[in-house]
């Protein structure tokens, strides 16, 4: 890995990953979401893998909540 990305990875907070995790699986606007370089992209991105899990729950239990009330 190269410098920069080592720099880029150490600057990426939880709350943007979790963000770039929402972002990168639903079509939800998010604010302040993943732009910038080519380097901070992809170090957000991997930085958001670990957030894979939970918004995939949270999907899941608003799209159960949703057919709850609806039908």
């Amino acid at each position: 890995m190269t410098n920069a990305s080592e720099n880029a990875k150490q600057s990426i907070s939880p709350k943007l990953a979790f963000f770039t995790a929402v972002q990168f699986l639903t079509r939800v606007p998010v604010p302040g979401a993943i732009s910038g370089s080519i380097v901070q992209t992809q170090t957000a991105l991997r930085a958001s893998v670990v957030y894979f899990p939970l918004v995939g729950v949270l999907i899941g239990v608003f799209t159960t909540v949703t057919y709850c009330v609806f039908s």
